[in-house]
């Protein structure tokens, strides 16, 4: 009867061992769990980390020679007469930008050509580069902050497609689309303030420069993505052949005082 009733007290001590047991590990998962779901919970209230900045960039050849630059020091903006013509008298209606020896350069009091200029400093002996977005608009197309004439929404002369080369830039202006200026090589533009019908309209009838890609980064930033192929003219009007270019251009929403994406001022709510 003894070794009965130990052998019951051992069977005992074992079930209740057992007992303790699952009920240690029914325990031990269930605060695993819920240290997870609070971990979890506590995660989806963190603010998400920012965007990943991508530098402004540009790449392009030149006789099979690289150029590259991801340090953009330039960012302007500025109104010039749009459709311009030279005269030696005054016209009516007209306003003068400027002076070529004896006669001024005109154009309509109610036409703003429009510039969004970006530029680059390439480290080796490229010098600088300027891209200059450029587009005629009728001044109620326009909206004025301060003394310069804006457009309602930048972002429509950055819209994805091609862009023509505007190869009277400073000069006639009459053309909405891109420039560039490589300070070693040249223009794509026509000599500054050539009015005359012999400059050739046919600079860049072989070349292209299209925004392959465009994105809203956040309220404050848009992204453009371009690829050309264009000529450059010295001042001797000798040509170089830019190849394989790439760029890449973030546009701030904020210029100076001015809203580039609303053509405002940043203070006027409405």
């Amino acid at each position: 009867m003894r070794i009965i009733n130990l052998l019951k007290s051992a069977l005992l001590s074992r079930s209740t061992f057992t007992n303790i047991f699952r009920v240690i590990l029914v325990t031990a998962m269930f605060l695993f769990f819920f240290t997870g779901c609070k971990k979890d919970n506590f995660k989806t209230n963190e603010p998400e980390p920012n965007p990943i900045t991508l530098a402004d960039s540009i790449y392009f050849e030149v006789d099979g020679r690289a150029y590259k630059s991801n340090h953009s020091n330039l960012v302007g903006v500025g109104n010039k007469g749009a459709n311009m013509k030279l005269s030696d008298i005054p016209l009516a209606g007209q306003k003068a930008w400027g002076t070529i020896g004896l006669q001024s350069y005109y154009s309509s009091v109610d036409s703003i050509y429009f510039s969004y200029q970006r530029g680059f400093d390439v480290s080796d002996d490229s010098g600088d580069i300027t891209i200059t977005f450029g587009k005629a608009s009728h001044v109620r197309d326009l909206n004025a902050v301060g003394r310069v004439w804006y457009l309602k929404d930048i972002r429509d002369i950055l819209d994805t497609g091609k862009q023509e080369f505007a190869v009277d830039y400073e000069s006639a202006n009459s053309i909405n689309g891109v420039s560039f200026v490589i300070y070693k090589f040249g223009t794509t533009c026509m000599p500054e303030h050539t009015f005359d019908d012999s400059s050739d309209p046919n600079l860049q009838n072989d070349a292209h420069f299209k925004i392959t890609k465009k994105e809203q980064i956040d309220k404050d930033r848009y992204r453009i993505y371009a690829e050309f192929e264009m000529n450059i003219y010295d001042r001797g009007r000798n040509k170089r052949r830019v190849t394989k270019g790439f760029l890449r251009l973030t546009v701030d929403r904020v210029f100076t005082y001015a809203d580039l994406f609303r053509g405002k001022n940043i203070f006027d709510k409405n």
